[in-house]
């Protein structure tokens, strides 16, 4: 039986990512993105302590930089324990995320404005 939850087709996508909590800032290296969401390795395990948080994401890009809210929905740490993958819902989204993800993806419609996923 499949574990399976993702509502919205992902796409592998290797991007920088800066992640900002209210307190620290670190990098991740983007794996796949969706609409609703996004995968990111490399995150200091430190960052996911004390779930749950909201975090800012801004993704550098050739037409500007985009920006995000989300929030982890799970993490798995490495072998090391100083990183970890996590998975990421976003919570709020503004414009130019809509221009990054069809430049980048072509997964998304200018249209659509925040059609995120429900908890």
């Amino acid at each position: 039986m499949s574990t399976e939850r993702r509502q919205h087709e992902r796409v592998s996508l290797l991007a920088t990512v800066s992640l900002a909590d209210t307190f620290k800032v670190c990098e991740g290296d983007i794996v796949d993105v969706s609409i609703g969401g996004m995968a990111i390795e490399r995150v200091p395990s430190c960052m996911l302590k004390d779930l749950p948080k909201k975090f800012t994401a801004v993704v550098s890009f050739r037409e500007g930089v985009a920006k995000v809210k989300m929030s982890p929905k799970w993490f798995k740490k490495d072998a090391t324990g100083f990183y970890s993958t996590a998975g990421f819902k976003i919570t709020e989204l503004f414009d130019v995320w809509h221009t990054f993800m069809r430049r980048t993806t072509g997964l998304i419609d200018t249209s659509i404005k925040n059609d995120l996923i429900d908890d």
